[in-house]
């Protein structure tokens, strides 16, 4: 599976493009081939920022340090991480088998 064009980074840190599903039943990761990005189902709804920290949590039981850097109020978010693109690739292989 080719999930490299929702990522981007370097040695130090990667930049994930997320598509949010708040109010799923359980947490999920999937690669949406359509969108390019990594669809993220949580189980919050987008109430008082919920949804976003739930997201954290859940991506943070994954990768170091998530951080929303763009889109905190829609589905579509950037979220950046403190591991290389080489980690995060070998991690969403791990996930998304």
């Amino acid at each position: 599976m080719n999930f490299a064009p929702a990522l981007t980074g370097d040695k130090t840190h990667t930049v994930l493009r997320v598509h949010v599903i708040p109010g799923a039943k359980e947490y999920s990761i999937e690669y949406d081939e359509w969108r390019k990005v990594l669809k993220v189902k949580v189980k919050a709804q987008p109430r008082q920022g919920k949804a976003n920290q739930d997201v954290l949590e859940f991506l943070g039981t994954y990768f170091s340090s998530p951080v929303i850097i763009s889109g905190a109020k829609d589905r579509s978010k950037r979220v950046e991480i403190q591991n290389s693109l080489e980690e995060t690739v070998n991690i969403l292989g791990e996930i998304l088998k």
